[in-house]
């Protein structure tokens, strides 16, 4: 399953749903590979919990979004990791993250305690592989001076 899809959306849907009333609610979404998605939301008042279940119901990921301190935090279930990203890199339209460490003594205590004593990465957008030999494909003789 790809990876980067899921954070693509989940950071696209995350700056379209915060600040709603609570509620919960259950979406279902098809991969880019075919496969089903279940995301079971939670609103909140300032923030967003998501669990996204596979084809089977098994957990592959949980997303807090945390409108107060700008962060999505992303706990894989596969990993005891927790991965930040800034709720505004949606606009980026790059779904590619490296990641880099984040010293616990910059992250607010909300996050901390989202975090769970997990490992705590900030999610850096770079340019995706196929993006970048799209662009070198574009480049002409001409273009090269």
């Amino acid at each position: 399953m790809n990876i980067s899809f899921i954070y693509g959306f989940l950071l696209v849907f995350a700056a379209t749903t915060c600040g709603a009333v609570k509620e919960t609610e259950s979406q279902s979404i098809v991969s880019d590979k075919g496969k089903k998605i279940t995301l079971n939301i939670v609103h909140k008042e300032s923030e967003e919990d998501i669990d996204v279940l596979d084809d089977k119901g098994t957990p592959i990921i949980k997303v807090e979004i945390i409108e107060d301190d700008g962060y999505q935090v992303d706990k894989p279930a596969n990993e005891n990791v927790c991965l930040l990203s800034k709720l505004e890199e949606y606009e980026n339209k790059s779904y590619c993250y490296d990641r880099m460490e984040y010293p616990s003594s910059n992250t607010s205590q909300k996050i901390l305690d989202h975090c769970d004593g997990r490992s705590i990465y900030v999610l850096v957008p770079i340019k995706c592989r196929g993006e970048e030999l799209e662009k070198d494909n574009e480049t002409t003789p001409d273009d090269k001076g």
